[in-house]
């Protein structure tokens, strides 16, 4: 469908424009989303550790890598979350 934009009418909305379903979800849980890898990261480790999974280090250091992201993310939300 062909749309003059000089017409007022026609009014396509854009992709990611205005409030979409998940916008008010993803307003309140953005902040969240560091706390939450850190906590999968530490649980990540504490079953690696029961199960025995310790001698490789692909497995300890992807869980020392969810935690850091986890940590620069909620840093980053905290920071941006401030007023002064």
């Amino acid at each position: 469908m062909l749309v003059n934009p000089r017409n007022k009418k026609n009014k396509v909305k854009e992709i990611g424009s205005g409030r979409g379903i998940l916008s008010p979800l993803t307003s309140h849980l953005l902040p969240l989303i560091g706390v939450a890898l850190v906590m999968a990261g530490a649980l990540f480790l504490i079953i690696a550790f029961l199960a025995a999974w310790t001698s490789n280090n692909l497995v300890l250091l992807l869980g020392l890598f969810v935690i850091f992201i986890g940590l620069i993310l909620h840093v980053k939300y905290a920071k941006s979350g401030e007023k002064y």
